[in-house]
Parts: C-alpha cells; sequence; structure tokens
C-alpha cells in the first residue's frame, strides 16, 4: 500500500488486514441495494452518503470514485465526505499524476463550502508533496495554492491567522535553503551574488506576507507583531503599526457578534443575519462575502440567504464568475426553491451566458416543485428570458436574428402552456396567465395588435373559461389600449352575455365605459341590456338555489326518518328491559337507613375490621294483630287499621264525634253505634273468621 510521502498525516489504513468474508459479503449485499435504490430516486441524499462510505470501507478505488462523482454531480458535499474521499486517495498517492488528482480533489472541495480545515490541508499536503507537484516553477505553484486559500478564508476573524501562519512559515523556510546554499559557495563566484539577489527577493516577500496579515482584523495579531521582530531583529515600522491598530479596532467592533456566535449554537441564522448586517453597513467587500460564506457553510438549506447573497453580488461586487458560481452552489443546495432557480436564469442572461440558459432550464424542470404554481413562476422566469431577447441589441449580443428569437418567444410560450395542461390539467394556469403574457407582448412590444387579439379569442376564451369576468376584463382592456373604443364597446357587450361568474361587474363596466364614451341612448341601451341579463342570472340562480334547497328538504327528511327509527328502536330496547324487569323476582332490600347528620350514629365494622358506614340501628317494626289474633296477654282482640306501624302514632288522629256523619270517610264507614258499637258487634259476632277480617282490614286504607 502506498503512503503519501512527506505528509504530516497518518495515511495508513487497514485494507490489507484481512476482512472477515461475512462482512464483506454483508457489505457487498448492501452496495447493491444502495444502488439499486438510486437507479429508482437518484435524488436521495441519504442514499448517496451511505454508499461512499460503504465504497471507501470496501477498498475499491474505482467503484468510489464513481459514486464521489455521482453524487457530487448531484449535491454538494461536506466537509466530512471530502476529507473521508481525500484520505482514502491519499493511500494510493503514488505519483505526480496522483498527487495533481488530490490537488483537483482540495479544489472541489473549497468550491462548495468555505472550510478553513480544508484550507489548511490544502496547502499542507502541497508544501509536503513538494517534490511531486508537476509544475516548471513548484514554490510559486504552492504560492498560488497559499494566495487562493487566503482569497477564500483569510478574513476569517477566528480561524484565518492559520493560513497566514503555514504561508509565513513555508517563505521562511525557503529563505532557510537559500541561505543555507548561499553559505556553501565562495563569496568571489557568480551564484553567490545570485542567491545574494534571492535572498533579499525573498525578505521583501517575507515582509509583505507579515504586513498584510497585519492589515487583517485576525485574532492573534500582537503574537504576529511579535514574530516579525524577531523575524527581522528590528522594530516594527510605523505603517506597521498603523496598520495593525486599525486591525484591531475593527476586530473589537467585530468581536461582539463573534461571542454572540461562540455562545449560540448551530446553525446560528439569526445572529450571522445579524453579522452580515454589521459588515454590509461598513461596506467591506472582501468581508461581507467571507461571512455570507461563513453563514452558508452552516445554513445551507435557507433559499432566502442564497439570494439575498446573490442578490448582493449582482448589485455590488457584479463579478461574472463568482455570481454564476454561487448561483449554480444555491440551486445545488436547495433545488426545490423556484426563486433560486429563476434568478440563477437572470444571472446568466445578466452576464450573457446565453448558452447556458435553456439546459439550466431544461435541469430546473426536473428539480420536482412542490406545486404547479412553481412550475408556472419558472416557465413565466423562462419567457421574460426569451421576450428580452426579441430586443434588436438583445438579438445582437447573443447573435441572433430578430425574428429567430421572435419564433424562439412564440414557441417557448405554447410550450409552457402545453407542459402546464399536460401535468396540471386546468388547474396549472386557471387564468392563463402565460398567454394573457404572450397577448401583452403581442400588442405592446411588437405592436401586431391582430396577433393578440387572436390569443385572446382562439387559445384564452375557450375550453370552459368564457364564463370568467375577469378575463373579459383584461381583454376589454387591452381593446381600449390598442383596439379602440368600438372593440372595447363590442367586447364589453359579448362580456356582458357571456360572464356569468361575476355578471354585477361586467355590467358596472359596460355602464360606466357608455356613461364616458356613449350617447344618452348608447346608455339607455346598455341598461336594457345589463337588466336584462342580470335578471336572467338572478333567475337561473334562483333556480338553482331551489334545486339545492330541494335536495337540502330531502336529505333533511331522510335524516329525520332515521333519527325517527332510531328513537323508536331505542325505546323498545327499554321497554323490553323492563318487561325482564317486571318477571324477575326482586330481592329484599338489605339497606341500612341513613341518619341525619344531627342525630348520633352508630358506627359499624366491615370484616376486616375497618370502619363501615355510619347507620342508626332501629329496633324491629312491630306486627300489626290482625282481628282473631292473639295479643301477648292471651286475648283475641281486633285492631285498628291506624294502629300499625311505630312511626304512624305521629300523624294527627280525628277527634270523637257524636254525629253520625264526621266528616271523614274513614269514620262514616261504621254504624250509627259509632265505633264503641262496632268493636262491640265485632267482638259477639259468631260469623267472624280472621281471614275475612284480615282481608277487610287490609283492604282499608290507613291514615
Amino acid at each position: 500500500m502506498a503512503i503519501a510521502k512527506g505528509f504530516d498525516i497518518d495515511l495508513s489504513d487497514d485494507d490489507e488486514s484481512e476482512m472477515d468474508v461475512e462482512d464483506f459479503s454483508a457489505d457487498l449485499d448492501e452496495i447493491a441495494e444502495l444502488e439499486k435504490k438510486l437507479r429508482e430516486s437518484p435524488f436521495e441524499y441519504d442514499t448517496h452518503v451511505a454508499l461512499v462510505k460503504l465504497r471507501v470501507k470496501v477498498g475499491n478505488i474505482g467503484k468510489m470514485r464513481e459514486s464521489y462523482n455521482r453524487m457530487s454531480e448531484t449535491f454538494p458535499l461536506t466537509k466530512e465526505l471530502w476529507s473521508l474521499w481525500i484520505m482514502r486517495e491519499m493511500a494510493e498517492c503514488e505519483d505526480s499524476a496522483d498527487v495533481a488528482f488530490i490537488s483537483n480533489l482540495y479544489s472541489r472541495a473549497n468550491e462548495d463550502y468555505l472550510s478553513v480545515d480544508l484550507l489548511v490541508e490544502s496547502c499542507s499536503f502541497h508544501v509536503a508533496m513538494k517534490e511531486q507537484l508537476d509544475a516548471e516553477d513548484v514554490n510559486q505553484k504552492i504560492r498560488d495554492v497559499f494566495e487562493e486559500a487566503l482569497m477564500t478564508g483569510g478574513l476569517h476573524l477566528t480561524m484565518g491567522n492559520q493560513i497566514w501562519d503555514r504561508y509565513r512559515n513555508f517563505e521562511e523556510t525557503l529563505l532557510e535553503s537559500i541561505v543555507d546554499r548561499q553559505a556553501k559557495i565562495s563569496e568571489d563566484s557568480e551564484e553567490y551574488a545570485t542567491l545574494a539577489k534571492e535572498i533579499a527577493s525573498q525578505k521583501q516577500r517575507i515582509t509583505s506576507v507579515y504586513r498584510r496579515e497585519l492589515s487583517v482584523p485576525l485574532t492573534g495579531l500582537e503574537e504576529c507583531a511579535d514574530e516579525y521582530k524577531e523575524w527581522s531583529q528590528s522594530q516594527m515600522p510605523d505603517a506597521f503599526r498603523n496598520a495593525m491598530l486599525k486591525s484591531i479596532s475593527d476586530r473589537c467592533l467585530c468581536q461582539p457578534h463573534e461571542d454572540a456566535l461562540e455562545s449560540a449554537t448551530s446553525p446560528r441564522y439569526q445572529q450571522y443575519l445579524d453579522y452580515i448586517k454589521f459588515e454590509t453597513e461598513r461596506g467591506f467587500p472582501a468581508r461581507i462575502q467571507c461571512i455570507y460564506e461563513r453563514a452558508l457553510a452552516e445554513n445551507c438549506l435557507q433559499p432566502e440567504l442564497w439570494i439575498k447573497y446573490g442578490l448582493w453580488l449582482d448589485t455590488r461586487l457584479k463579478d461574472s464568475k463568482t455570481c454564476l458560481a454561487v448561483y449554480h452552489r444555491a440551486v445545488r443546495n436547495c433545488p426545490w426553491s423556484v426563486s433560486l432557480w429563476s434568478a440563477r436564469l437572470m444571472a446568466m442572461e445578466r452576464h450573457s451566458k446565453f448558452e447556458e440558459i435553456d439546459p439550466a432550464f431544461r435541469l430546473a424542470l426536473q428539480a420536482g416543485f412542490g406545486s404547479g404554481t412553481d412550475y408556472l413562476i419558472l416557465w413565466k422566469a423562462y419567457c421574460d428570458v426569451k421576450r428580452r431577447a426579441i430586443a434588436p441589441e438583445a438579438a445582437a449580443a447573443s447573435d441572433g436574428a430578430p425574428e429567430d428569437a421572435l419564433a424562439a418567444f412564440r414557441s417557448t410560450v405554447q410550450e409552457g402552456v402545453d407542459y402546464m395542461e399536460q401535468w396540471f390539467g386546468s388547474d396549472g394556469d386557471p387564468l392563463c396567465f402565460l398567454l394573457r403574457f404572450w397577448a401583452d407582448v403581442e400588442a405592446a412590444v411588437l405592436g401586431n395588435v391582430a396577433k393578440a387579439e387572436d390569443v385572446w379569442r382562439e387559445k384564452i376564451l375557450v375550453k370552459g373559461r368564457g364564463n370568467s369576468s375577469e378575463l373579459w376584463l383584461d381583454f376589454a382592456r387591452l381593446a381600449r389600449t390598442y383596439l379602440g373604443a368600438e372593440e372595447e364597446r363590442k367586447i364589453l357587450y359579448q362580456a356582458v352575455q357571456c360572464a356569468s361568474d361575476n355578471c354585477a361587474v361586467v355590467c358596472k363596466a359596460l355602464l360606466d365605459f357608455e356613461a364616458i364614451r356613449g350617447t344618452l341612448a348608447q346608455l339607455d341601451a346598455a341598461h336594457v341590456r345589463c337588466q336584462a341579463q342580470l335578471d336572467r342570472v338572478e333567475g337561473r340562480k334562483a333556480q338553482a338555489d331551489a334545486k339545492v334547497a330541494k335536495v337540502v328538504q330531502a336529505d333533511e327528511e331522510q335524516q329525520g326518518q332515521r333519527k325517527a327509527a332510531r328513537a323508536d328502536k331505542r325505546q323498545q330496547k327499554k321497554g323490553d328491559r323492563l318487561q325482564l324487569l317486571r318477571h324477575k323476582p326482586k330481592p329484599k332490600p338489605d339497606t341500612p337507613i341513613r341518619l341525619p347528620q344531627k342525630r348520633k350514629a352508630e358506627m359499624l365494622t366491615n370484616e376486616d375490621g375497618s370502619a363501615g358506614r355510619a347507620t342508626q340501628i332501629l329496633p324491629p317494626r312491630k306486627k300489626s294483630l290482625l282481628p282473631g289474633s292473639k295479643s301477648e296477654d292471651g286475648f283475641q282482640v281486633p285492631l285498628l287499621p291506624s294502629t300499625y306501624a311505630e312511626e304512624d302514632r305521629m300523624s294527627p288522629k280525628p277527634a270523637p264525634c257524636a254525629s253520625t256523619d264526621t266528616g271523614s270517610p274513614e269514620l262514616n264507614r261504621y254504624p250509627e253505634g259509632g265505633i264503641t258499637g262496632t268493636l262491640m258487634d265485632m267482638a259477639h259476632a259468631s260469623t267472624f273468621t280472621p281471614a275475612s277480617t284480615s282481608a277487610s282490614t287490609s283492604a282499608e286504607p290507613t291514615n
């Protein structure tokens, strides 16, 4: 196994060790399953990640590169994925071609996201592989790598000093090597003088690096100043000192925002927005770009942040390469955002990349937006680009004839209309947004009013859209602007006849038109036509309402019948339950009588000894002695019905009266002898039996 020679990272792995056969077979099966998933759904990010990690583990570098490149074409790779790939490639690095391949990987990684760690690794790798770099001037090649790293991350306030330190160390190492070479030759030789010039030039280069670093607000500026004094063996020049003081002052201004980022947790979106606002107000483009890149490294799935960054680049930086690269990264991170795709098309047009617009648009159609409205917005942006190409100056810039641009515009709009109808039906563009745009361009830009009218009558006001008042009023607006009053009146009368969704609005538009442009007779005729149409619409509406009311009434009747049936069913079930209860023998009640709150109660205890419910224990109820029964003394004495239970003694008794009519039904039933005579007769009657007396007594009501 090859190891990257001279690099300060241990690149050895366990690929040469014997892999467990079962684990290897399981990994191959999982790889096959992941490949199948990607063939079915090529935009599954998690599947891509799992596959590349397995490829690295298995060790087939060809298949690993294929999987990584396929994922990189669709999605940007994170710092961790790039590091994993690069480290695996370093393990196989043997010659200058492999070094060039790894160098290209570092460049691709730095294009996705800002990562100071990867920038430092890239610089260290090129320094370590200096002997195997394929370049005429190896040192200049390494300097270019450092300069590119400084341009990308050298302004990072908290981590940028790492790149500057390595850059200075590289240059100082070169100086030492030149000094060592000079020490080995004679001072009188020509080579000695040449090396002396190189030493002076190298010292100037190192001094320049120190000066540039001290001019940037970074952490560790004080240490950098001390290192400069030690290296130069002299005091710092005033220009250096003033630049350092200015940088420290700027760093103090930025420090509150750095502290806010330090105390917050990722992704720290709001903290970055505040930081961006602060840097934008200060107006340093390089620092603004750096803080945008730092924010996007943690908030790459925020379309609003990409749009804000792109707008700043378009209006302030205006660098073609940077702008297009940012929009390309944006749509790879947020392919679902139609706003980013539209902005990318306009950026390509802005920077005259006309040949790239059509492929970018076709790729956007495969992004899988969430709704038909998003696709409509994309088609409108594409049609805008084609419309702007119609102008002679735009056609000249794109090396195309105006006739070709016009044909391309018309075919593009028609293609968009067909696309929306094919995939979304009538809901794709219900108000004919694209066709109305086409008609306006024909009339306003090209002056072809007849073509605009044909678009309206043959493409817009068809397929069930003729009853739309909004479309008819827009058609009337076009006629008012380009066709004249008579055509507008004609269109408004047709609108009154056809527009049924909001007839009152169309009638008002016609009456307003006649009030401004027409005679009294024309206004009267418009009133008659509008009133007749309103009456017809109202009649149709009343018929429709009657039908609806009839349906609702029938539905309510059905619901009432269902409710009545359910009520009858419940009543029947209730009656059946009551019937069962009547035939069921009732158990004797054994419930104790509750005491009033103020009466003394006796506590009962349960079988387990716990306290039971407080109840009043009453003496057993005395049985009433029936006529013919014996009392405790042995006498057989009949009893009155009013002497039953102990609690009945508290009820009032009627006073005895000498007359026969006592006014009480209980006393009027006895013979003229009164109660005493009745008792005497009952005691001496020979036909008296306890059974008959009991029956008669039980039948009488009690007081």
